[in-house]
């Protein structure tokens, strides 16, 4: 089939009506694959994140909701920023399976990401252990359109976070389940900052520093 050009076999897949005859088109092999994702629905849904390699940047221009719940490197993640820049909803917390303390991205991968793909307006990153306040602050400033987002269970964020997230005017959602670093002078940020006007739902689980005085706050 390699005498075939990319125009052809999309020609061809283009005919095929039937969604379970795409799905084995899709299925060929990895050239297959990455064509076929030329015509999908505009999000990706990563099981085995190095084939980002093969199927990045031909699926790029489409692709507004990314999800990967895999360990994620800081080079998948800057291939993502610069092949997705019309990203909406970056869905990437680590599924329970894996450790959250083996080698995965940290704050420059974020920060890659944050600074690329500025129409972001929910956030996932639930679990992800490298990510602190440095990524978060990146984060709030540059996405001017971020309504949710979830950090349940990112132990390294602390105060500092919450103070950058103060500062958000459109945020709606906010998950801080399990970040144990969190105290009462944090729920001071938020409940002073300009997020108080915004701020509909706001997840504490286990944060077990917080006090009954940092809650009547």
């Amino acid at each position: 089939m390699d005498q075939f050009g990319d125009d052809l076999l999309l020609s061809i897949y283009d005919k095929v009506n039937d969604p379970d005859d795409r799905k084995s088109f899709s299925q060929v092999s990895k050239r297959f694959w990455k064509l076929s994702c030329l015509r999908r629905q505009p999000r990706l849904y990563i099981v085995f994140p190095d084939l980002l390699y093969y199927i990045l940047p031909a699926a790029s221009p489409k692709v507004d909701i990314f999800k990967c719940h895999k360990p994620l490197s800081n080079d998948h993640m800057k291939l993502l920023a610069q092949s997705c820049p019309q990203l909406s909803i970056l869905d990437i917390y680590l599924d329970q399976n894996f450790d959250p303390s083996e080698p995965n991205f940290d704050d420059d991968g974020l920060c890659a990401v944050a600074n690329a793909c500025m129409h972001l307006s929910k956030v996932f990153l639930n679990r992800r252990l490298h990510i602190s306040d440095v990524g978060v602050a990146y984060l709030i400033a540059r996405l001017n359109s971020l309504i949710s987002l979830d950090l349940s269970g990112c132990v390294n964020v602390t105060d500092e976070s919450l103070k950058a997230i103060g500062e958000s005017k459109c945020l709606g959602g906010l998950f801080l389940a399990g970040c144990s670093r969190i105290t009462d002078l944090g729920l001071k940020y938020l409940a002073k900052g300009n997020v108080r006007k915004c701020l509909a739902q706001l997840t504490l689980a286990e944060c077990d520093r917080i006090s009954d005085n940092g809650i009547v706050i």
